[in-house]
């Protein structure tokens, strides 16, 4: 991707050299920039995706279709992924901004919720009288 930059302004506050050293400076810096850009993403989807989760608990209609062990499952996973994130928060960047997590951190760490968490998830999805005719069925 190409960006190319323009600076606009009186010539009497910047000289032109002043302009080129902070035109050099952003191109220097556009690979961490867009670093930044896609682990802001991807720690986005997660804490998008827990606090789904957490809403969707916290709510009766919803969590009265669970199972006791599904609905623990899901909160101690929520419980995980909310004490991985703060944990990871103080230490998520190092000195000069450079994050310590990756993007693929938050991704892997996304997919490992979704992956427990998903099954339960679709099972919602079936109808009501479904689910209870096919728990009707199982305990026969």
């Amino acid at each position: 991707m190409c960006v190319r930059s323009t600076v606009l302004c009186p010539s009497q506050y910047w000289q032109a050299d002043e302009v080129q050293r902070i035109l050099r400076d952003a191109e220097l810096h556009r690979t961490d920039d867009a670093l930044l850009v896609a682990r802001t993403a991807a720690k986005l989807r997660l804490e998008q995706y827990v606090y789904g989760l957490r809403t969707n608990l916290e709510q009766h209609a919803w969590r009265s279709r669970l199972s006791v062990e599904e609905a623990a499952l899901i909160q101690r996973q929520h419980e995980a992924c909310v004490h991985w994130l703060s944990a990871h928060e103080e230490h998520q960047f190092q000195s000069h901004g450079r994050s310590v997590l990756r993007p693929e951190d938050f991704q892997r760490k996304l997919d490992d919720m979704q992956s427990v968490c998903q099954p339960i998830i679709l099972k919602m999805s079936v109808p009501l009288s479904e689910l209870s005719a096919a728990r009707s069925k199982l305990r026969a």
